[in-house]
């Protein structure tokens, strides 16, 4: 598809989706649409450049996830289920695969939890 690569900010090139956190990391964020980057192939899959192959690059796109989720769970300390469904534009199950693993509290799931679960279990700085 073309679009403009995530990475190097190229436009109107061919690009791949990118998982930015991989399913190894947390097999639940696999169909989550703002776990997927535009990445051009030169970003995508070339060698040493390419984020397979590039810790840094690797890096800066989960820091970017990262802000992406704290901005987008920045009104609450806690959200429901249908809350985290419509922030994420995911379905239930989906929600369901995120949650099952997080302690649920009176008003809801922990907002940091729930960030740091989508991020494979870690925050990055």
């Amino acid at each position: 598809m073309l679009g403009t690569c995530a990475a190097c900010e190229l436009e109107d090139v061919y690009c791949e989706g990118h998982h930015i956190i991989y399913k190894s990391q947390c097999k639940c964020m696999i169909p989550i649409k703002i776990n997927i980057a535009l990445l051009c192939v030169g970003c995508h899959r070339s060698s040493p450049n390419g984020v397979h192959h590039n810790k840094k690059l690797d890096l800066r796109l989960k820091k970017n996830l990262q802000f992406k989720l704290e901005t987008m769970f920045i009104e609450k300390d806690y959200y429901t289920e249908d809350e985290i469904k419509y922030i994420l534009k995911c379905s239930k199950d989906e929600v369901f695969n995120i949650c099952k693993k997080l302690c649920f509290h009176i008003r809801g799931y922990d907002k940091d939890d729930l960030i740091m679960r989508m991020l494979g279990g870690r925050f990055y700085i």
